[in-house]
């Protein structure tokens, strides 16, 4: 029997192969390389600056893709999609600022994007390829009178205000767990899709808590489960926001971690002769140590040992 996929034969039934009028078809396409920064309706994404690969990713940066020093800025982008033009929507920034179990700071403030690294290209895709715009005018509010009054560079929004948490303020003292430090941005989106790009400086010693003494050490001692920011959550009761958004609070995001070993401590070395008498001084920017390798033959043909001055 014809399309039947098996028929007696002599007692028993044996499998015959089943024929149709349909028949499979192959068609070739062409697979872009897909993203995990595609964005999604209504959704918002983060992404962080690589300086060794040189790309923009949406996850953990390890010590093969992007290398800082403590003090400096990390770039970051953040864009929406599904926004309504001409209202207004707020962002709370999480950034971890001190880790409890290695006594180290993290990330210390905002800063601009580009404070440490420039030129950086255009987060695209995801993001436009028209050059952003610069966006300093603004409501700031900031316990800490030494921090950065960050320019923003924007596509498609204008940024309205930036409040800092008091829950760390000058005078804090060391806590007794792990802190994060929360900023509050109020935009206002010009097209359904605006993007912000800004940085987060890397902690100096001493830079967090900076009334606790001795000095705690600056983001490069951050480990375990990696330094990292994201965007999520809304503003502590209380907190004075200049312009409440009425698109309300965007979140979440995505979160970015620097995985241990891409903050290092900065250090200046350099070559210093003996004097004549022999004598070897160190500069009063660091330790002289011998440095065997660097003997070169001095005026007169007498040996100089020569020594390098690191910095502590």
């Amino acid at each position: 029997m014809r399309g039947n996929p098996s028929k007696r034969r002599r007692g028993a039934l044996h499998p015959v192969v089943a024929r149709s009028r349909w028949r499979r078809s192959y068609v070739p396409i062409r697979l872009e390389q897909l993203d995990a920064r595609v964005l999604p309706a209504g959704g918002v994404n983060l992404d962080q600056w690589a300086n060794v690969s040189n790309q923009w990713i949406n996850g953990q940066a390890n010590p093969g893709k992007a290398a800082y020093l403590e003090g400096d800025t990390v770039p970051y982008w953040v864009g929406f999609t599904g926004l309504t033009p001409g209202q207004t929507y707020g962002i709370r920034i999480n950034l971890n600022y001190y880790q409890k179990n290695t006594n180290a700071g993290g990330f210390a403030a905002l800063n601009t994007y580009n404070a440490s690294i420039n030129p950086i290209p255009n987060d695209s895709p995801p993001g436009s390829t028209s050059p952003p715009t610069a966006d300093s005018t603004y409501a700031f509010s900031d316990p800490f009178t030494t921090d950065p009054h960050p320019t923003f560079f924007v596509q498609n929004a204008d940024i309205l205000s930036v409040t800092y948490e008091t829950n760390v303020t000058p005078t804090s003292p060391a806590p007794g767990t792990d802190t994060d430090r929360f900023v509050d941005i109020v935009f206002q989106a010009t097209t359904a899709n605006p993007e912000i790009y800004y940085g987060l400086t890397l902690s100096l010693p001493g830079q967090n808590f900076p009334s606790v003494s001795p000095p705690i050490p600056g983001a490069a001692g951050f480990t375990g489960g990696s330094l990292q920011t994201s965007i999520t959550g809304t503003p502590a009761a209380g907190t004075p926001i200049p312009t409440q958004p009425g698109g309300g609070w965007l979140s979440p995001s995505n979160s970015l971690q620097l995985q241990p070993g891409v903050v290092v401590q900065g250090s200046i070395s350099g070559l210093k002769w003996n004097d004549l008498n022999g004598a070897a001084k160190g500069g009063r920017y660091g330790r002289v140590t011998p440095d065997p390798a660097s003997r070169r033959e001095g005026s007169g043909g007498r040996k100089s040992r020569g020594c390098i001055a690191t910095a502590l």
